[in-house]
């Protein structure tokens, strides 16, 4: 649902993408985003965000500590953007 919701919202389709409806990528001409973690791919994600071409949203930051309250956010469903879990070095 929340891939038709951005086709209603966003008016350049290029623009939006998804993690799981690789099916209807082409269908509805967005992006596939696929996972490939690696080193290189994280480089080039750093490179676009450098770049103001990679957006990121925090919603909210929690020490490693409070992982368990994190979790729970994320879980409530009412969280907007990205939660990060911040390991403070001693």
């Amino acid at each position: 649902d929340a891939l038709l919701t951005s086709l209603e919202l966003v008016g350049d389709r290029s623009r939006i993408g998804t993690i799981v409806a690789f099916d209807r990528v082409e269908e509805l001409g967005v992006l596939a985003i696929r996972s490939q973690r690696s080193k290189d791919r994280l480089a080039d994600l750093v490179q676009l965000y450098e770049q103001g071409k990679l957006l990121i949203h925090v919603s909210r930051t929690f020490s490693l500590s409070e992982a368990a309250e994190a979790h729970r956010t994320v879980e409530s469903g009412h969280v907007r953007g990205k939660v990060v879990l911040r390991i403070d070095q001693p």
